[in-house]
């Protein structure tokens, strides 16, 4: 089975790859770059779920928006979590966090650049919530991914064959968790498994957290 979760930039999707990406589930971050494919990233998906032997894969970024069109083509059956931020809250926390750096391997970002971006992302959103049907649809308050119940919800949803995790949501949750890009993963399951993916052959990231700054 294929998810994918979006919402505007600073909407925790990192957070939510790390979370999801366990068990019979892996789950990308930002999947979609500058000038990505729909078609590549189901091809990324559909790799990732014979190289790891996942039930269940997807991509966590607010880059899908842009590609729900297609998407939803491709992959009639993906169920789709979106994280409603408020816009202006995301603006400023993107702001804060990226300008003056570069953004996803990218150009750096400019202050003065960001509103309109923020406005292509929203437009991009918009479309994507039209698109996607209420019955393949979650919809998720930002704030609810601070509450037990919200953030079983989006597992259950995502990862429907793998029971939830209460000390992984705890552990998550009480420390700042940000991904490591651009190396190999491995991960052990309960079971004691070894899988490792390169993530630099999709392109993608990596997803095993490290404590921010």
């Amino acid at each position: 089975m294929n998810y994918f979760i979006t919402g505007l930039p600073r909407s925790r999707t990192s957070w939510l790859a790390n979370l999801l990406t366990y068990g019979r589930s892996f789950c990308l971050h930002d999947a979609v770059g500058p000038g990505t494919a729909a078609l590549e990233v189901v091809n990324r998906l559909t790799a990732l779920a014979l190289e790891t032997g996942c039930d269940c894969v997807g991509d966590s970024d607010s880059g899908l928006p842009f590609l729900a069109d297609e998407l939803n083509r491709l992959l009639p059956s993906a169920r789709w979590v979106f994280v409603h931020r408020d816009a202006a809250a995301a603006e400023a926390s993107f702001i804060n966090y990226f300008a003056g750096r570069a953004y996803r391997g990218g150009s750096v970002i400019r202050a003065e650049a960001v509103p309109m971006a923020f406005d292509r992302a929203q437009s991009a959103l918009a479309e994507a919530l039209r698109l996607i049907p209420a019955s393949r649809r979650l919809d998720v308050p930002y704030e609810g991914l601070e509450n037990r119940v919200w953030v079983r919800a989006i597992w259950e949803w995502c990862v429907p064959n793998e029971p939830f995790n209460g000390a992984r949501w705890e552990q998550l949750h009480t420390m700042q968790v940000n991904p490591i890009p651009e190396k190999i993963r491995s991960q052990r399951t309960e079971d004691g498994r070894r899988r490792t993916s390169s993530f630099a052959s999709y392109g993608g990231q990596g997803h095993e957290g490290v404590l921010a700054g």
